[in-house]
């Protein structure tokens, strides 16, 4: 059962969890409790055996993300969810308490945010980008829109909502490679010879997106005219990065995801 002090944040667990059961099937897809998953975890267990260590820590001072999601379709995957959908005031010492770093390794992680807030939730993450860098911003809003690039995006899989926009330009003659590894992780090669290294900043995780729009892309080795450029979920989020990325000096484009589908 999840117990909160607020509960516009069970309606917004429940939509989210009647959204992605439609979609993912109840074999797939199981929602833990912060106890229950602290105990899987082993938690209980240590402080049980009044061990000083970082899990008995987690067991006696709880994190207060709303739960985890256990996702079994081709491999076990945990992810830890959070809310935090009015407003941002206390947004960060709330991502401080919910996603402890002890936490956070070897788990997967998001936060959903209300869509006008989304871009600047990035800006007060900022300070998180590396003890939380794992973390993934959501919007609530475009999750609802979209429940099945969101179970993708649970299972750690951003492809999905890029994948419309690559079958249109395979469709007219050019090219997707995949770059393992990279910051920008395709290459796209359009009919007309232009190329073009990309990825999106949605169901990417913070601190990778600022890697991409600060750091040097050393992955690259493109000799003559190539684009980088970074999809993004909506205009203030796109004029926000654009001020990242002008004040690191960085050359990159950023466009706004206007293709359907993930329903």
């Amino acid at each position: 059962m999840y117990r909160t002090q607020n509960p516009e944040r069970v309606v917004q667990l429940a939509d989210v969890h009647s959204s992605l059961m439609e979609v993912a099937g109840g074999c797939d897809l199981e929602f833990w409790s912060v106890p229950r998953m602290l105990n899987q975890l082993g938690a209980w267990h240590a402080s049980q055996n009044e061990e000083d260590s970082e899990l008995a820590t987690l067991w006696r001072d709880r994190p207060v993300l709303a739960g985890a999601y256990s996702i079994r379709r081709n491999y076990d995957r945990f992810v830890l969810v959070g809310f935090y959908i009015k407003g941002l005031k206390g947004f960060a010492h709330y991502v401080k308490r919910a996603f402890p770093s002890t936490l956070l390794r070897g788990h997967g992680s998001c936060v959903f945010v209300g869509n006008s807030v989304y871009h600047e939730a990035f800006r007060q993450l900022q300070d998180y980008r590396i003890n939380k860098g794992s973390l993934v911003l959501l919007s609530y809003e475009w999750a609802m829109d979209h429940p099945k690039w969101l179970m993708s995006i649970l299972e750690g899989n951003r492809e999905s909502v890029l994948s419309p926009y690559f079958e249109w330009v395979r469709s007219q003659g050019g090219a997707v490679e995949r770059r393992e590894g990279a910051s920008l992780e395709w290459r796209v090669t359009h009919a007309s010879g232009e190329v073009e290294y990309a990825d999106t900043t949605v169901g990417n995780s913070v601190g990778r997106i600022y890697g991409i729009v600060t750091d040097k892309d050393v992955g690259i080795s493109e000799l003559g005219r190539f684009r980088r450029v970074l999809y993004v979920l909506n205009a203030a989020e796109k004029k926000f990065l654009e001020a990242v990325a002008e004040k690191a000096l960085r050359s990159i484009e950023f466009r706004v995801l206007d293709w359907p589908g993930g329903k």
